[in-house]
């Protein structure tokens, strides 16, 4: 089997697990699902030698898992530090730069308080991810990011969207 090919499965283990995250409503559920993705999208990039998006992954997988119980600024900070460090530790191009962009978003968005602003700094990081995807032309990569982008939609009707308008509606 070619490394491409092993990237690709390994691409879509983290497409069934990161997409399903965004239908839990749990922060427990949601943020566990991420973080299990999350590694095997890290070993996606790393076989296709996308060493600072593999990088930003790992990262992803630990920031997952902490905030399941943890949100203080401390935490966000080590977080962006780490992203831009290994940015710097890793950079090969403007991908890295990119990577480093998506990792910060979605930083942003696991640590936010309320699950609005998480959805959507989610659903944004997960828009810059579909772009460097695209670049790097990676089927299913491109595909995670797709399904994310529309289970986080729908996510974001069930769990925020409705019930904003049925608590307008009473």
């Amino acid at each position: 089997m070619s490394d491409f090919v092993f990237s690709q499965i390994l691409g879509l283990l983290g497409l069934i697990f990161d997409s399903g995250s965004a239908q839990f409503k749990k922060r427990v559920y949601f943020f566990s699902a991420m973080g299990i993705g999350a590694l095997f999208i890290a070993g996606h990039f790393y076989m296709l030698e996308q060493y600072t998006a593999a990088s930003m992954f790992v990262i992803a997988a630990v920031r997952h898992f902490i905030t399941i119980r943890f949100r203080s600024r401390y935490l966000y900070l080590v977080f962006v530090l780490s992203a831009l460090g290994l940015v710097a530790l890793t950079y090969s191009s403007y991908l890295s730069l990119l990577s480093g962009l998506a990792n910060i978003l979605m930083v942003s968005g696991s640590f936010s308080h309320t699950q609005k602003n998480m959805r959507l700094l989610l659903m944004v990081g997960a828009f810059v991810w579909l772009i460097i995807n695209v670049i790097i032309f990676s089927p299913a990569a491109i595909l995670l990011e797709l399904v994310f982008l529309v289970s986080g939609s729908i996510g974001y009707y069930r769990h925020v969207y409705r019930p904003q308008k049925q608590g307008c509606a009473a």
